[in-house]
């Protein structure tokens, strides 16, 4: 189904973002190293890559909702004998 797939797209992406904030925030802390990386232009290019994950997102989830809507109707509606 469609909308376990959204779910598990959901639960993967918030995790990999969780961690990469993480990451972000321990550089900027100073409690990691990592040379050569700059946490301010790292923490812009997620936030851009998550904006276009949540229109992409958006779109898939208002397609499944449309594709369930349609297949309620259709279950539902009396048939003709």
């Amino acid at each position: 189904m469609k909308s376990n797939l959204l779910i598990n797209v959901f639960d993967t992406t918030c995790a990999v973002l969780s961690d990469d904030i993480a990451f972000i925030q321990e550089v900027h802390a100073g409690e990691v190293e990592a040379p050569g990386m700059d946490p301010a232009h790292e923490l812009a290019q997620l936030k851009r890559k998550f904006e276009l994950w949540k229109r992409e997102f958006r779109v898939s989830f208002n397609e499944g909702f449309g594709a369930n809507r349609l297949l309620s109707h259709k279950l539902l509606r009396p048939r003709n004998m």
